[in-house]
């Protein structure tokens, strides 16, 4: 019932990766870690980096990734300097999360307006990370519901492109 499934989403099953690549850039290893472990139950290929020069070679050297977790708080780029050079020089539109203790009332607006695309104070909730893995990754379990959806739009819009064509058909036999 659906009930369970909402019983089930609240023990912190409500995102299921099917391997999709997350990259953590973070210059604090205790940090990577932490953030490490709450990543591993979601199914996810896992990638680390420590510094923002560091991530900008990796993007350079052409490694792709389905979401970025970065840090602000980091000597020599900090975040939102990072994201910034890699925006202005060259196509990155990966979804970028930013991760920073700094959690003061308008903050989220803040990063939003440097480019991010979501924001995760730390410590890290739990079930905030979810719903940013749900909102940027597809879940193996929406996954299936999402294909079962479009098929029965495709069929849909079938029957309206013929309708459209008969109704031609129709003003042209007037």
């Amino acid at each position: 019932s659906a009930e369970n499934d909402e019983a089930t989403k609240k023990i912190g099953q409500g995102f299921i990766g099917s391997g999709q690549k997350v990259l953590i850039v973070d210059d604090n290893n205790v940090n990577l870690k932490v953030t490490k472990r709450m990543l591993q139950h979601y199914n996810l290929d896992i990638e680390f980096s420590n510094s923002g020069k560091d991530f900008i070679k990796k993007v350079a050297a052409g490694n792709k990734y389905d979401l970025v977790m970065l840090d602000d708080m980091m000597p020599e780029m900090s975040g939102v300097e990072t994201l910034k050079y890699l925006k202005e020089n060259t196509d990155y539109s990966i979804p970028t999360i930013c991760l920073t203790a700094n959690a003061l009332a308008g903050m989220k607006e803040i990063y939003l307006s440097k480019g991010f695309d979501e924001y995760l104070s730390k410590p890290i909730d739990r079930f905030l990370l979810e719903e940013i893995l749900n909102k940027f990754l597809k879940s193996a379990t929406n996954v299936n519901q999402e294909e079962k959806q479009e098929e029965t739009q495709t069929i849909a819009t079938n029957e309206t492109v013929a309708n459209e064509q008969e109704i031609e058909e129709n003003i042209e036999l007037l």
